[in-house]
C-alpha cells in the first residue's frame, strides 16, 4: 500500500513512524518547510519528498494522511478526493463549515473512505465506558461531566507554542476546535446534540490570539445533559469522564489509568485497570483505517461524524459570541 503524509509536524511524524512500524514501506511525505521535510525524510529514510502537496498528489497513492493546520484540511481533502485517494484527516474536519457539506456529499458519491483522527474512540478507557453503557451497567444515563486540559506550551515542548496552529485563529486554533476529541466521543457515547450553551474566553497570559478555556453545556437527543470543559491551562495533563446513571456511576480517569464502576447493587467500586500508551492507541486507529481500505468497510469515524463534531464546535462558538442557547437544528 502506498501512503502520502502531508504535514510533518508532531502528529504527522507519529503517523509516519506507525505506518512504517505496520510494514507500509512506500511512504511519501510533504511539508512546506523544506528543512523539516528533509529532517523527517532522513530520520525515516524516505526519499519521496515534496514541498508542494499538488506535486505530491501526482505520485499515485492509495491514501493520503492530512496532518496540516485545520484551515488547510478541506482544500487538500478536495484535491485528494478528485484523485480518487482514500483520506485520513486529522481533527477537526475544518476550521469552519464552508464547503464541508459538499465535501461530505462528494466523498459519499465517489465511495472514498474518509476517516477523522479522533483517536479517543480507540482508547481502552473510553472503550470500556462504552462497553459498560451498552450492557446497561448503570441503566438510564442522566448526566455526564467531561474534562480535558493541558498547558499549551507543554504540548510540543520541542517547538515554540506561539508558532503552532493551536495559538493562531487564522490556522484554526483555539481550545474549542482542539478540544473536539472530547466532543467526538461525547456524541459517540451519548447521542447527537440538540442544544448547546458555551462560555469561552482567553484568560491567561499565553501569547495566543485564540480562546484558552471553554465550558459547554449540551443537551442530547436522548435527553442527557453533558458538561464539557477544555483548556490550554492545566499544568498537569488531565482527561476524565464521569457518567451518572439511575443504577450507578462510571468514571474514566486517564491519570488513574482506570475505568471504574459503582452500582447501587454492589455498593462498591469495581476497578478496571487501563494500561496503555498513546502509540498503541494511534496504532489501533491507523490499522483500522488501513483495514477499512483493504476490506471495503466504513471507518469508525467517518466524514459525517467529523461534520457533526465540527457543527457542535461552531455552534458552541456562536453561543459564546451571542451569549445564548443555540439549537443544533440551526446548522
Amino acid at each position: 500500500m502506498k501512503i502520502l503524509v502531508i504535514g510533518c509536524g508532531s502528529i504527522g511524524t507519529r503517523h509516519i513512524s506507525i505506518l512504517q512500524h505496520l510494514g507500509i514501506d512506500e511512504v511519501s511525505i510533504c511539508d512546506v518547510n523544506e528543512d523539516k521535510l528533509n529532517q523527517i525524510g532522513e530520520k525515516f529514510n524516505i526519499s519521496r519528498r515534496y514541498i508542494d502537496y499538488q506535486d505530491a498528489l501526482e505520485n499515485k497513492v492509495d491514501a493520503v494522511f492530512i496532518c496540516t493546520p485545520p484551515s488547510s484540511h478541506l482544500s487538500i481533502a478536495f484535491d485528494a478526493l478528485k484523485k480518487g485517494y482514500h483520506i485520513f484527516i486529522e481533527k477537526p474536519l475544518s476550521h469552519n463549515l464552508e464547503g464541508v457539506d459538499d465535501f461530505v456529499k462528494d466523498a459519499r458519491k465517489k465511495k472514498i473512505k474518509v476517516m477523522l483522527g479522533y483517536m479517543m474512540r480507540f482508547h481502552p478507557g473510553v472503550l470500556k465506558m462504552r462497553e459498560l453503557i451498552d450492557k446497561g451497567a448503570i441503566g438510564k444515563i442522566y448526566s455526564v461531566s467531561i474534562y480535558g486540559g493541558q498547558y499549551l506550551p507543554d504540548w510540543h515542548p520541542q517547538s515554540d507554542y506561539k508558532e503552532e496552529y493551536s495559538a493562531q485563529r487564522k490556522l484554526g486554533g483555539g481550545i474549542i476546535l482542539d478540544g473536539t476529541h472530547e466532543l467526538d466521543y461525547a456524541i459517540w457515547l451519548f447521542g447527537e446534540p440538540q442544544e448547546v450553551f458555551c462560555f469561552y474566553d482567553k484568560v491567561s497570559n499565553l501569547e495566543i490570539d485564540t480562546e484558552d478555556i471553554f465550558s459547554m453545556l449540551i443537551r442530547t437527543a436522548k435527553g442527557i445533559t453533558l458538561e464539557v470543559h477544555g483548556d490550554y491551562l492545566q499544568r498537569n495533563y488531565e482527561r476524565r469522564c464521569q457518567i451518572l446513571g439511575e443504577k450507578g456511576t462510571i468514571i474514566w480517569d486517564y491519570n488513574q489509568r482506570a475505568t471504574k464502576l459503582y452500582t447501587a447493587k454492589k455498593k462498591e467500586w469495581e476497578v478496571f485497570p487501563i494500561e496503555v500508551n498513546w502509540d498503541s492507541v494511534y496504532e489501533r486507529e491507523i490499522k483500522h483505517f488501513l483495514n477499512c481500505i483493504e476490506k471495503d468497510e466504513q471507518p469508525l469515524v467517518n466524514e459525517e461524524d467529523g461534520l457533526s463534531v465540527l457543527k457542535l464546535a461552531i455552534a458552541a462558538k456562536k453561543s459564546g459570541q451571542e451569549k445564548r442557547l443555540i439549537k443544533f437544528s440551526e446548522f
